[in-house]
């Protein structure tokens, strides 16, 4: 696919959606490539953030299940603390046999 080249006018800058006015002024915009004409773009999708049910069960079972097979490496354990802050009572109680059992030996 060839991009058209085309100069970013002053008045043309108006005409933007405020967020490309504002990526323009922050890095400076002096050119914008464009898609021929009549170019079929794909959809945009929109970043969500879905939550799964039975996520938590198992990030607690996983953690558990790495401790008791000997894990002692201090950066992946305080990791498995940060994922259990959000895993309810479960991981709560997790929290505190990795902070008592392992990072204080």
């Amino acid at each position: 696919m060839q991009f058209e080249k085309r100069i970013l006018a002053r008045n043309a800058y108006h005409k933007l959606p405020g967020f490309l006015q504002e990526f323009a002024r922050r890095f400076q915009v002096k050119e914008v490539w464009f898609p021929p004409e009549g170019t079929k773009l794909p959809e945009a999708h929109p970043c969500t953030v879905s939550h799964d049910p039975t996520e938590t069960p198992r990030y607690v079972a996983y953690v558990k299940a790495v401790i008791d097979g000997g894990e002692r490496d201090p950066g992946k354990l305080k990791s498995f603390l940060q994922g259990l802050r959000s895993c309810g009572k479960p991981g709560q109680e997790l929290i505190e046999i990795i902070k008592m059992k392992v990072l204080r030996k």
